[in-house]
């Protein structure tokens, strides 16, 4: 009897540690200036609409998006974040901070504060090249400021 109590209480205790892949929720955050403008719900296959207020737009100094989940998740892929209007901007994962992609395009910042939608999406490229594993691209949805 009281190791069925020990075994039921262990198994308690390691759900609240241990937390299966599809618990953690999508998210998508957008900073202006190192100040949280947007947090936003993305759903894999459902490419919404992120809308940011026009007023976090002034004196743009700097643009960081943050993606965290289960689509940040594993070591064996390298994370880049692609935008378009009509030619793609690559942005690579900021090696110090996972998650983090800092735009630095003076003109992808023009864009942005000047209301263009534009198209984001996450790639996951193998990190070792000798991996065969496929890469992957993940639609998050259009980025707009009005």
């Amino acid at each position: 009897m009281k190791n069925i109590i020990l075994t039921i209480a262990s198994f308690f205790m390691l759900s609240q540690i241990v937390a299966l892949p599809g618990d953690e929720k999508d998210t998508m955050s957008v900073f202006i200036n190192s100040k949280v403008v947007g947090q936003f719900a993305v759903k894999i296959g459902e490419a919404g609409t992120f809308v940011i207020k026009k007023m976090a737009a002034k004196n743009i100094k700097n643009i960081s998006i943050q993606i965290k989940g289960s689509l940040m998740s594993g070591p064996a892929y390298a994370k880049t974040l692609e935008i378009t209007d009509k030619d793609p901007v690559v942005i690579t994962e900021n090696k110090n901070h996972p998650g983090f992609f800092d735009i630095t395009s003076p003109e992808l910042k023009k864009k942005i504060a000047a209301g263009k939608k534009l198209s984001l999406k996450l790639v996951l490229n193998p990190a070792n090249p000798q991996m065969l594993m496929p890469s992957k691209f993940i639609s998050l949805g259009t980025l707009e400021m009005k």
